[in-house]
């Protein structure tokens, strides 16, 4: 009976112990064991909650484990996070299923081990399960893997004091990859997310060049606070997008690659010297603010003092703000007899007024090639039948 029993803590069930409709595994009522006595009964329904338990974990790791990136998952929730997870699971059930291991080595050499000594090894098992299989559930409820399953994690951990040697094995798994995606992003500028589970998230922008009517996409980038972890502050977040933003602009420009990959060593080398093992973040965020604080001054060499930032906002402010009046009052005098035009070549008219205008006030060229008018993109049907002035503007090109 006791190797049946054994069977049954290993998540195995035969004819003596059989789950429920619930799934829970207990002695079968409907046959009588003449070899367990009545009083038996309870001490080994005892048991067999563990093994009921052990089960739920085991059916949850063997379902969501192995990736999927092609086609459609098995089960949700399904990713990274959801992966890692069952890591950590794994490596806690396997120490676990080493303990039965043991007591059937203790069973086959003492014949007389009673079902109390058997109670009480696997004992301190029950409130572990318990509050793995409550963190399994709330997995389970999430629509899809993000960084909440984080969250979730650092929640029971910090909830079960008493539990935090055994959940502590949790978090490494968890944490390994969190870091590695935050890493892949601050050194690299890019977004290593098969699952869309990251905080870090792409907004994809429409762009249109109304010369040669080419559309195309433009990336940037945003927190999706959603699924930030609660203990991580919104301070931390920023400087995260921050850096991983500015090492995409750096990446894109010839001039400026060398410079990226300077920093993305140095940045790499900071960022494993984070510890896993743990949910504190003062490493982290120390590492985070001098990322920051080099790929700032990084930019502000680039943009403030060699592109000239500071004069160019001058020009903005002159043209948008209309502090060249007398430009905008010939631009506008001249362009008085194209209000009332509704043609495909307003555009090119007005754009040859404008230059035009900038002539007579001697506007210099540099300037002016900086400016150019556009039309408002839109549908087609649109484009013929609204040529007033009202929906016009003007885009400065640095």
């Amino acid at each position: 009976m006791f190797h049946e029993l054994l069977m049954a803590l290993s998540g195995f069930v035969g004819d003596v112990f059989r789950p429920d409709g619930d799934g829970v595994i207990k002695i079968r009522k409907d046959i009588s064991f003449p070899f367990i006595h009545p009083g038996e009964v309870a001490i080994i329904d005892e048991i067999l909650e563990i093994g009921t338990m052990f089960k739920y974990l085991e059916d949850f790791v063997q379902e969501h484990q192995l990736l999927n990136y092609a086609g459609k998952p098995k089960a949700k929730p399904h990713g990274l996070y959801v992966t890692a997870l069952c890591n950590g699971l794994r490596t806690i059930l396997d120490e676990y299923l080493d303990v039965i291991a043991d007591l059937e080595l203790k069973v086959i050499e003492d014949m007389n081990l009673t079902l109390n000594h058997l109670r009480a090894e696997v004992e301190t098992y029950r409130e572990l399960f318990a509050s793995l299989s409550l963190l399994v559930k709330k997995v389970l409820s999430q629509e899809q893997s993000s960084t909440v399953i984080v969250e979730l994690v650092k929640s029971e951990f910090d909830e079960k004091l008493h539990l935090q040697d055994s959940l502590q094995k949790l978090i490494p798994w968890i944490n390994g990859v969190l870091f590695k995606q935050m890493t892949n992003w601050m050194v690299y500028g890019t977004l290593n997310d098969p699952f869309n589970e990251f905080f870090i998230q792409p907004r994809k922008m429409d762009l249109s060049d109304s010369d040669s009517n080419k559309t195309g996409k433009a990336v940037s980038y945003f927190v999706n606070f959603a699924v930030v972890p609660s203990y991580f502050p919104v301070s931390l977040m920023d400087k995260i997008l921050f850096v991983g933003m500015g090492i995409s602009i750096l990446e894109k420009s010839d001039r400026t690659r060398s410079i990226a990959m300077e920093h993305q060593q140095l940045f790499h080398s900071k960022m494993k010297s984070v510890n896993l093992d743990t949910f504190r973040l003062e490493k982290l965020s120390n590492t985070v603010d001098e990322l920051a604080a080099s790929i700032g001054t990084v930019l502000h060499q680039i943009v403030v003092n060699e592109a000239g930032l500071v004069k160019h906002l001058g020009i903005i402010k002159d043209f948008y703000l209309t502090g060249r009046g007398e430009l905008f009052h010939d631009f506008l005098s001249s362009i008085k007899p194209l209000i009332v035009l509704k043609s495909p070549f307003m555009l090119s008219a007005l754009r040859r007024s404008f230059a035009v205008s900038a002539a007579r006030v001697q506007l210099q060229d540099e300037v002016v090639q900086k400016i150019q008018l556009n039309f408002p993109t839109g549908p087609r049907k649109n484009y013929l039948h609204d040529y007033t002035l009202y929906n016009k503007h003007i885009d400065f090109h640095a």
